[in-house]
């Protein structure tokens, strides 16, 4: 008697899984369909994306870390959720500028130390910008924020910026 009833618990518990699993898949497809985003898309943000914390602020983050994945950045992107970015990773400090010109929406560019300190920032960069913008002092990472976000959130200089989860 014991065994009919484990085996009626695993069948139970094998079609909660199983329509979870379609729940889930149902959700995929009415995004997918809805045009909000592709599969593809969806599916990158779900893996790809990194947490960073600026002030009280999350941001998620695409990471960069080679010069092909910089090279690309956003340039393919029409735009960028307020809550999206993309960070450029370096293996040393180095004046790295950015150049925009194949962007399709401008972006905010804040550069930031080793430990994260905000050393240089420049807002609303936009794409028709004809030289990259550049840093005057040395930075490991720069980010990049959807144009208008920093002054929106109040991040500046001496906000606390937490990217403990990309390194």
């Amino acid at each position: 008697m014991s065994t009919g009833l484990a085996i009626g618990r695993g069948s139970h518990l094998n079609k909660g899984i199983m329509m979870g699993f379609l729940i889930l898949l149902a959700t995929f497809i009415l995004i997918t369909l809805n045009g909000k985003t592709s599969g593809s898309e969806l599916i990158a943000n779900f893996f790809f994306k990194k947490s960073i914390y600026i002030d009280d602020k999350t941001f998620h983050v695409w990471v960069a870390k080679t010069d092909q994945e910089r090279e690309e950045a956003l340039n393919n992107k029409d735009s960028m959720p307020e809550d999206s970015g993309m960070i450029f990773v370096f293996d040393q400090d180095g004046i790295y500028p950015v150049s925009v010109s194949q962007m399709h929406f401008p972006v905010d560019i804040i550069w930031l130390s080793q430990a994260g300190s905000i050393v240089a920032i420049e807002n609303e960069v936009s794409p028709a910008r004809a030289y990259p913008a550049r840093p005057s002092v040395p930075a490991r990472y720069v980010l990049l924020l959807s144009g208008g976000v920093a002054d929106k959130n109040y991040i500046g200089n001496e906000s606390h910026v937490n990217i403990s989860n990309i390194q």
